[in-house]
This record gives structure tokens, C-alpha cells and sequence, in this order.
């Protein structure tokens, strides 16, 4: 829930709608998400930003009621907040955090990080690491920048383990749940081992 400086306040419903209040009585909603939920909601100079179930952050005129522009995220928006209405930041459900440009629609990836269950897999080479998890990604870091510079899947296949697997904190299924990776520095290739006990093995180029 948020509020504007006119004593408004707008709160994100399950059905994908955003209720507007006037003291105790709601007096519209704002249908402007296309399904699910909206579960970021900030109010900030005028324009009120609203992020759904949909992956897409709304920019509203309060004055109005009406939408200004949309931007496609893909994931869904867990934290928004704004810089004067220039730029606004998102922070989504897988992890990243990514800068945004009103005007021009550009996106900027800030941060990324893993995001479902835990990690398990880390190993490096002469100049970068490597990671990998619960949350069917294998990650690849540069210390140096502390930045992640590319993004893998651990399967595309998804398959439950027979038998024998290691407990798991995660919502993917047991081949895209990784348990560890080795780089070999000699050749450039990476092994990549699921909790289904399946061994994948990719070359480094794939980051």
C-alpha cells in the first residue's frame, strides 16, 4: 500500500487490480495489470508505479487515474523506487535488480544473484567463478567487477530423481536443482552435476 500528497491511498489486490481510496471508501480500481497479482506499489510526485503478477511495472498519473506507460520485465516486480521520475529501479523475483529509463524504455542490469533454494556448486578458473544452484542457474562472476557477466541453465529437461537424492530448499524439479561444477582449465569446458545425479558438460563460450 502507498499514498499520494492529496490523501489518497492505493493499495495492489489479488485479482490483479489496484484499489484507490479516498479516506475509508475505495472509490475506483485500476485495471491496468493483466493477471495475478500486484505486489509492488510506490507513489512517488505525482506518478504512482505498480508492478504485477504479469511482470510489468505501470506508471500512473494519480491526477488522472490514467496510465502513462508500461514496461516489460518478464519476472515479477518485487520492489520499486524512483529517481525524480527519470529513471526508477525494480527489484524482481529472480534476483536481479534493474535500472530503467522513463523516457527511452532502456533496461540496465545492476545486480543478479541466485534466487530459489540454495547453492551448492562453486569452482573458478585463472580469472573468473563460478556458481551454481537450486534455482536451475550456473553463473559465471568476475571478481574484479564484482559483477555477473553471463547466466546458464543447469537443465532444460526436468526430471525427478529415482533414487537417492540430496535434500533440496527449492521449487525446481531435481535436474535443474545443480549440486556442484568443475572448470577445467586446460580444454575450457565446465561440468555441471544435478540433484537427478545427470552430469552436463558445456564449454565456457555458452557464458
Amino acid at each position: 500500500m502507498t499514498a499520494d500528497d492529496k490523501g489518497q491511498a492505493y493499495a495492489g489486490g489479488s485479482n490483479s487490480l489496484i484499489y484507490v481510496f479516498a479516506g475509508n471508501t475505495c472509490k475506483t480500481t485500476l485495471g491496468f495489470h493483466g493477471s495475478g497479482f500486484v505486489g509492488a506499489i510506490i507513489w512517488i510526485q505525482g506518478k504512482l508505479y505498480s508492478g504485477g503478477r504479469d511482470g510489468r511495472v505501470v506508471i500512473t498519473d494519480s491526477a488522472t487515474l490514467s496510465q502513462e506507460k508500461a514496461f516489460d520485465f518478464g519476472v515479477l516486480p518485487r520492489a520499486i523506487d524512483s529517481f525524480n521520475n527519470e529513471k526508477f529501479v525494480v527489484g524482481l523475483r529472480n534476483g536481479s535488480i534493474v535500472e530503467c529509463n522513463v523516457e527511452s524504455s532502456e533496461q540496465t542490469t545492476l545486480m543478479q544473484s541466485h534466487n530459489d533454494g540454495e547453492v551448492w556448486g562453486l569452482d573458478m578458473d585463472t580469472a573468473y567463478i563460478y556458481t551454481s544452484g537450486d534455482d536451475n542457474q550456473v553463473k559465471k562472476w568476475c571478481p574484479n567487477e564484482r559483477k555477473c557477466l553471463g547466466t546458464a541453465m543447469v537443465n532444460e529437461e526436468r526430471r525427478k530423481a529415482k533414487r537417492n537424492r540430496a535434500s533440496t530448499l527449492g521449487s525446481y524439479p531435481d535436474s535443474q536443482s545443480s549440486r556442484a561444477v568443475a572448470v577445467n582449465n586446460h580444454n575450457g569446458h565446465i561440468a555441471v552435476c544435478a540433484n537427478d545425479g545427470s552430469i552436463t558438460i558445456r564449454t565456457l563460450e555458452g557464458f
